[in-house]
């Protein structure tokens, strides 16, 4: 018996040696190694519905404990995660080690609700997230105070939720740009301020009536003030000159490269239409997307695609493509701000009005259940 045991012994290190760093064959070897970080795998479940991580965590006494300090990996695929000393047997005589030098490293994340294309859209318009007054908005805009002649003037960011209760007016944008469009979006996507000749450049005036799920806000007179609110902002928004199909390209490319320097890997685009759509087809079907996109597609909203058609299409089926379309987004009712979200209860500065929802917002049951078939 005791011969027998010497023998495993020798046979273990036999194994360990031959299995020694820079043995393992170049095909099977790792391309790259990532050594002294603090690795999270996140493979444990949910915590309880009190907030309180699973038994499965890596806690102890109210402290998160690193699960693993190495990785290693072949051809974006992850061969193993452990420790040091475990992930030097993927080590070849061309593997890449790299020192992390204790950075934190999780699996790629998921953004599950968002507008890809408004980052790379608002990277290219007048900053107004902040702004408090009309002076303020004024200031921001003086950088495109030398636009030439019927060159359009694209801001975004004012909150139409902090300025509910005192809406700016197209007076002063008249007076600063009397020789250009100019259209100024708001930060939750429910209110747009324009000038006089913005509101002429989509056919509105004081005669227009509301939309369907959205109102012109008009002043004591009657008269337009200039902000459009709900689902009357696409009616300002669709007055722009349309980008073209390359410009859309980047403009999604630059939320992309927002979104991975982040960690993120998947993000759901929630209420595609038919200006952002056929961008994403075409870097999908040419290989260019670098991040998986599930594609809400609008329905029953201005631009939102045929229902009819992408009925009788179906969602996508090969789970291996990046851009995933198999999800709808259905507008039911609007935001708090704007003062359409719907309430059991009378807005206190709107007696009578409790927001708009359903049928009044625009919400097709027909052709929600149609998709969903």
């Amino acid at each position: 018996m005791q011969l027998k045991r010497w023998s495993r012994q020798g046979l273990i290190g036999l194994v360990l040696i031959l299995c020694a760093p820079g043995c393992i064959p170049s095909n099977k070897a790792a391309d790259l190694i990532l050594t002294n970080a603090q690795v999270y795998t996140l493979n444990w479940q949910g915590p309880d519905g009190e907030g309180h991580p699973s038994s499965g965590a890596p806690v102890a006494d109210g402290t998160w404990l690193t699960e693993a300090t190495a990785i290693a990996i072949r051809n974006g695929m992850i061969l193993g995660v452990g420790s040091e000393s475990e992930m030097m047997i993927y080590s070849g005589t061309e593997t890449l080690i790299r020192d992390m030098n204790g950075a934190f490293i999780v699996p790629g994340l998921i953004e599950s609700h968002g507008h890809l294309h408004e980052i790379g859209e608002k990277a290219e318009q007048i900053n107004l997230v902040g702004v408090e007054s009309e002076t303020d908005i004024a200031d921001r805009l003086m950088e495109g105070s030398e636009r030439p002649a019927g060159e359009w003037i694209i801001g975004s960011g004012w909150d139409e939720g902090s300025w509910a209760n005192h809406l700016p007016t197209r007076g002063f944008l008249n007076e600063m740009f009397p020789d250009n469009p100019v259209v100024l979006k708001g930060l939750r996507g429910f209110g747009t301020l324009g000038n006089d000749l913005a509101l002429e450049a989509a056919g509105v005036d004081a005669e227009t009536p509301d939309p369907v799920g959205g109102s012109l806000v008009r002043d004591n007179k009657g008269q337009l003030t200039g902000v459009f609110l709900n689902n009357a902002t696409d009616i300002l928004n669709d007055a722009i000159p349309e980008a073209s199909l390359e410009q859309r390209i980047r403009v999604l490319n630059y939320g992309i490269d927002r979104m991975l320097e982040s960690g993120f890997v998947s993000t759901h685009h929630a209420g595609v239409r038919t200006d952002y759509l056929p961008a994403y087809q075409a870097m999908g079907n040419g290989d260019s997307l670098r991040i998986r996109v599930e594609a809400m597609l609008s329905v029953g909203v201005v631009g939102a695609p045929s229902a009819e058609e992408w009925t009788e299409m179906g969602p996508t089926v090969r789970a291996s493509d990046l851009l995933q379309i198999r999800s709808v987004k259905a507008y039911y009712d609007a935001s708090l701000g704007s003062r359409g979200a719907k309430m059991i209860d009378d807005y206190s500065d709107m007696p009578g009005h409790r927001g708009i929802a359903g049928s009044d917002y625009g919400f097709d049951t027909a052709k929600v259940e149609a998709f969903m078939a």
